[in-house]
């Protein structure tokens, strides 16, 4: 399923599976294929992507394992692709 088919929820589930793995938090992140539409779909749809940080905020600080500052820089600079229009 594409990414723009999801909610915000499911795709903070998402973000969060591929933060753990890449921080090997223990999970088995993402398919690199889902990993990468994901990418590429929040840098292509900032509102987007922010109403995603808003869903998946509320589920770190449910968790409270994560720092949100660490995974927001991780989400805006590491994981997050430019949109090919706008490279």
């Amino acid at each position: 399923m594409h990414p723009r088919d999801l909610t915000s929820a499911e795709l903070a589930d998402l973000l969060d599976d591929a933060y753990r793995a890449d921080r090997s938090l223990g999970t088995a992140g993402l398919d690199a294929k889902v990993r990468l539409e994901l990418a590429d779909h929040l840098g292509c749809h900032p509102e987007r992507q922010a109403q995603v940080w808003e869903a998946w905020q509320k589920l770190l600080i449910l968790e409270g394992d994560v720092e949100e500052g660490d995974a927001l820089f991780w989400l805006n600079v590491e994981f997050v692709k430019p949109c090919p229009e706008q490279s």
